[in-house]
């Protein structure tokens, strides 16, 4: 769906301006600097290291979206932290048989 970007775009920006740069690790620096972060959906925070080693995904709310007669639906907004608490063990046991961890 079309806001993904603009989330992604918007976080971008707050740490460029945070940064006062986009060289890389400076701005990377700025992004990571609070755990918990305000998205265009409301709070995320820094995710990642129990499945990859290293806290690089931004996790929180997302929209939950279905397709019906061949376009997508948003039906919801659902927590995906609360969905890992739920299913961690199973998605890195899905990750590894695939050769992604």
């Amino acid at each position: 769906m079309s806001w993904e970007y603009a989330s992604v775009l918007d976080l971008w920006h707050n740490a460029v301006e945070l940064a006062d740069t986009a060289h890389p690790v400076t701005f990377l620096a700025a992004k990571k600097r609070r755990q918990e972060i305000p998205h265009a959906f409301g709070s995320a925070r820094w995710y990642g290291t129990n499945l990859f080693g290293i806290d690089n995904a931004l996790v929180g709310d997302w929209p939950v979206v279905k397709i019906r007669d061949g376009h997508a639906r948003l039906v919801e907004f659902g927590s995906v932290l609360n969905w890992l608490d739920r299913h961690e063990d199973l998605l890195r046991k899905h990750m590894s048989d695939l050769g992604q961890t």
